[in-house]
């Protein structure tokens, strides 16, 4: 990652500029935006740089600064990473949020998984663990908070993997100059093999799914079972042409993950059910470049950086509806034909009669015997 040093004064007029701007109704209104800002880290170590190849092309060395964005509206920056190593960080600008699909970035859902399974999301001690560093456990970061020397080699080795999905980037080494060291570029490694190894791993997004999608049965009789897989908890059931039932025949408008439930029906005809789902789901932030706080920032930025500037991502999460459709197709109950039925009366009264002619001819040899 390129950052450009900035001169003091401009930083300063920069930081005071955002500062003000913070309190104007038209920046506060705005949540989606953010002043891209550095992010301090405790005595005893220095940021460092990594040498990479990008896309095959040749190696150089690439910075793993700490970098944050601060929220409108907040005081404390938000740890994030780059995902765009070509162009340089746009320092003390204003950044605006962008929709996926407009940041230009590629694999950002494997970008999305490692960030919620690397440091900050998790703790720096629990990935070094799962890369083969085993070290002490220690409490969750906090927005705001000095970033400590085993937080910040995860971060790095984090860094380097983000920029394998959005870059192409190959990790070759630790730089000559201002490299990490032997020790510490060991950790960064480990780290970053770990995550490029189960980044490849798509994430899951809110997901919410119904089998079998359709099913038959007699008007009486109950359609199913259907099974519920919802990543999200509970589902809304809305029926229409019958009811759900659990398997007691009980009528249910909600149903959880693994749950069953049938479908009936009064008449022939077909029963429609759409669940929904509603719940929290990671995401990552993009963050793109919007404009500069001053006009001498902006000029001391153009003298020195290649055009364009770099895009940024945090961690996030937003409310995911989901939905899904399953139906049931019911037939009448089978009857007989009316001229069946009505020969079958027939024949029972057949039967009668043959009975009622019984009885009188039994009834007469019996007075006939009597007169004898």
């Amino acid at each position: 990652m390129l950052v450009t040093k900035l001169r003091p004064a401009l930083v300063a007029a920069a930081i005071g500029a955002a500062v003000l701007g913070l309190t104007t109704p038209a920046f506060a209104a705005d949540p989606a935006k953010g002043q891209v800002v550095t992010v301090p880290h405790a005595d005893g170590f220095a940021i460092s740089y990594v040498n990479g190849s990008v896309d095959g092309g040749k190696a150089d060395d690439y910075s793993t600064g700490l970098i944050g964005i601060k929220l409108a509206g907040t005081d404390k920056a938000k740890l994030a990473y780059c995902i765009d190593i070509k162009h340089p960080l746009a320092q003390y600008a204003t950044y605006k949020e962008a929709a996926w699909e407009t940041a230009s970035v590629g694999n950002l859902d494997r970008i999305n998984w490692l960030l919620h399974n690397s440091f900050p999301a998790k703790p720096a001690g629990e990935v070094l663990t799962k890369a083969g560093v085993p070290t002490a456990s220690e409490a969750a970061y906090v927005d705001g908070a000095t970033v400590q020397k085993n937080q910040y080699l995860v971060y790095a080795g984090t860094q380097a993997a983000i920029w394998h999905f959005s870059d192409k980037f190959s990790l070759l080494g630790d730089a000559a100059k201002g490299g990490f060291g032997a020790a510490d570029f060991a950790t960064v490694k480990k780290v970053y093999d770990f995550l490029v190894g189960v980044g490849d791993a798509v994430p899951a997004h809110a997901t919410l799914g119904i089998t079998p999608a359709s099913s038959t049965a007699k008007v009486g009789d109950k359609a199913g079972p259907f099974t519920v897989a919802s990543s999200v908890g509970e589902a809304t059931l809305a029926v229409t042409g019958g009811k759900a039932v659990d398997k007691d025949g009980k009528e249910i408008t909600k149903i959880g993950d693994k749950g069953q439930f049938w479908l009936t029906a009064t008449e022939a005809g077909t029963v429609s059910v759409t669940a929904t789902a509603t719940g929290n789901t990671d995401l990552g932030r993009v963050f793109v470049f919007d404009s500069w706080p001053n006009p001498d920032l902006k000029k001391e930025f153009a003298a020195k950086a290649v055009a364009g500037e770099q895009k940024v991502i945090i961690p996030g999460n937003k409310t995911e509806t989901v939905t899904a459709k399953v139906g049931a197709t019911f037939t009448a109950t089978p009857t007989l034909p009316v001229t069946g039925a009505a020969a079958a009366g027939i024949a029972g009264a057949g039967v009668l009669l043959l009975g009622a002619g019984g009885a009188l001819v039994l009834m007469r040899r019996r007075r006939i015997k009597f007169e004898a």
